[in-house]
């Protein structure tokens, strides 16, 4: 019986250590608004891209796990016709913010589409969404 006790505290903390990170978010002002995976691959610019979320302008926070080299990654707006990049940064992971958004909200959900890619050559893992 003490094994499944200390199997099932080890559980808890990792769950909470995990969802108290979305507490945190939510408590800033941030809204958890998607996951993914950078999964699609651009082979032409040798990019790996997320698919989109939506967001509805203002600031918008990336989350990714942490790295051990730097990797550049960008913020795109995805519309139908064509993709735009909005801005870069380098980072070795953890939360980033971009600002501006608002000039990228369009269309009749009044809403940005957005992904994001990364200069990973692996694609890397995956990334949280906040506005």
């Amino acid at each position: 019986m003490r094994k499944y006790r200390t199997v099932g505290v080890a559980l808890f903390a990792a769950v909470a250590v995990v969802s108290g990170s979305g507490v945190a978010n939510a408590s800033a002002g941030w809204n958890y608004v998607g996951a993914g995976d950078f999964s699609n691959r651009d082979v032409d610019n040798g990019l790996w891209f997320t698919d989109y979320v939506q967001s509805s302008g203002g600031s918008f926070r990336t989350c990714l796990a942490n790295k051990s080299e730097t990797y550049t990654y960008t913020l795109w707006e995805h519309d139908s016709s064509n993709s735009r990049k909005i801005a870069s940064k380098s980072s070795k992971g953890g939360c980033l913010v971009f600002n501006g958004i608002d000039d990228y909200v369009d269309g009749g959900n009044n809403k940005a589409e957005l992904m994001l890619s990364t200069t990973n050559p692996e694609g890397g893992d995956g990334v949280a969404f906040y506005d």
